[in-house]
C-alpha cells in the first residue's frame, strides 16, 4: 500500500510539473518584449493585434495600446526554423530563406506572427527579383492583414516603369488582375499593367481605388496615374506633387518620387529630375531594380544639368 501510494503521488507531482511546465512554456512564447522607438523603453505582454491601427498588448488583465510607429522592435522566442530563415535571410540565402519562412508560416497560430512571416517572404521574393511571387506573397499578405504597417508595406511589389517581361509574368498578373476583389491586390497588378496592352482597363483600376478609407492607397493610386500624364503635366502641377509624396509614409515614397523625377526630366528640369531620381535611390530604397534605374536617370539628369563630376559618382 505504502508504495502504491507513492507511485500515485510521484505520478501527481510528474503530471502537475508537466501542466504547469507546459504553462509557462506557452506564456513564455507568448510574452514578447517592445522597445519604443526615440525612448527605447520596454514593454512586456502578450500581442493581441499589431497593424496600422497601433499595436495593442495583454498585460494581466489590461490591454496597452501603442502607436505604430512607435515601435521599434519586437523580441520574442523564435523556432529553430524561424532562427534559420532569419540567418539565411541576413546571408542574402533568399531561396532558402523563403523556404523555411513559408514553413513557419504554415505553423504560426497568431495573426500577428503570420504577418511577419509574410513580409519576410514578400522581401525574400523582391530582393530576388521574382515579381510573380512577390505579387502572390503580397496578395496572401493582404488578405491575412488588409491594414498593414507602413513598415510591412514597405516591399510592395508595384512596377513605377515599364519593364520588359516574359509571357509567363504578363500571364500570371493578367489573370490576377482579373479575378482579384482585394483591393491592394488590384493596385499592384495594374501597375504591372499599365504600360501594355490593357492599359485602359489599369487606369480604370487604379481609378476606382482613389476613394478608399486607407490613404496610403488612394495616393498609390494616385501616383500610379502620374505615369500616364509624364508627357502632359504642366511644371506647377508637378511642383505641387511634391505635397502628394510628403503625405506618405517616408518608407512608401521611392516609387512616386521616381515618377516625379520622369515628369521634371520631360519638362527639362534636370536639377529637380536629378534630387527626385536621388531620393527615389537612396532615401527609401527598396527594390533594387528601382535603385539601379533611379540611380541611372539622376546620372543622366546631372550630366544634361552640366554636372559632370556628380554625374559620374552615380555612375560609379
Amino acid at each position: 500500500m505504502k508504495f502504491r501510494w507513492l507511485f500515485d503521488y510521484t505520478c501527481l507531482v510528474f503530471c502537475l510539473l508537466s501542466f504547469f511546465g507546459s504553462r509557462a512554456c506557452a506564456q513564455s512564447f507568448d510574452d514578447v518584449v517592445v522597445t519604443l522607438r526615440g525612448s527605447h523603453a520596454t514593454l512586456e505582454g502578450r500581442i493581441t493585434m499589431f497593424n496600422r491601427n497601433g499595436l495593442y498588448l495583454r498585460q494581466g488583465d489590461e490591454t496597452i495600446h501603442v502607436e505604430a510607429n512607435a515601435v521599434l522592435e519586437i523580441q520574442f522566442p523564435k523556432s529553430t526554423r524561424w532562427q534559420y530563415a532569419d540567418q539565411c535571410f541576413a546571408m542574402g540565402n533568399y531561396d532558402e530563406a523563403a523556404r523555411a519562412y513559408e514553413e513557419e508560416f504554415a505553423h504560426a497560430s497568431e495573426k500577428w506572427q503570420k504577418t511577419f512571416l509574410g513580409t519576410r517572404i514578400m522581401q525574400c521574393f523582391v530582393a530576388q527579383g521574382n515579381e510573380v511571387r512577390a505579387i502572390g506573397a503580397f496578395s496572401t499578405l493582404t488578405r491575412i492583414e488588409p491594414n498593414l504597417t507602413d513598415e510591412a508595406l514597405a516591399p510592395i511589389p508595384l512596377a513605377w516603369f515599364a519593364q520588359p517581361g516574359n509571357l509567363s509574368t504578363y500571364n500570371v498578373v493578367q489573370r490576377g488582375f482579373r479575378n482579384t476583389s482585394n483591393p491592394w491586390a488590384s493596385l499592384v497588378y495594374a501597375s504591372h499593367l499599365l504600360s501594355g496592352a490593357q492599359r485602359n482597363e489599369a487606369v480604370a483600376r487604379l481609378k476606382s481605388l482613389l476613394d478608399r478609407k486607407d490613404d496610403r492607397l488612394t495616393l498609390l493610386a494616385q501616383a500610379q496615374l502620374w505615369r500616364t500624364e509624364i508627357t502632359t503635366v504642366s511644371l506647377e502641377v508637378a511642383q505641387s506633387r511634391r505635397e502628394t509624396i510628403n503625405a506618405l509614409p517616408p518608407e512608401l515614397r521611392s516609387g512616386p518620387c521616381f515618377v516625379l523625377g520622369q515628369i521634371f526630366a520631360h519638362l527639362g528640369e534636370w536639377d529637380a529630375a536629378a534630387l527626385e531620381f536621388l531620393k527615389a535611390a537612396e532615401v527609401h530604397p527598396v527594390s533594387e531594380k528601382l535603385k539601379e534605374e533611379a540611380l541611372k536617370r539622376a546620372a543622366q539628369a546631372l550630366k544634361a544639368a552640366g554636372h559632370e563630376d556628380e554625374s559620374r559618382r552615380c555612375s560609379l
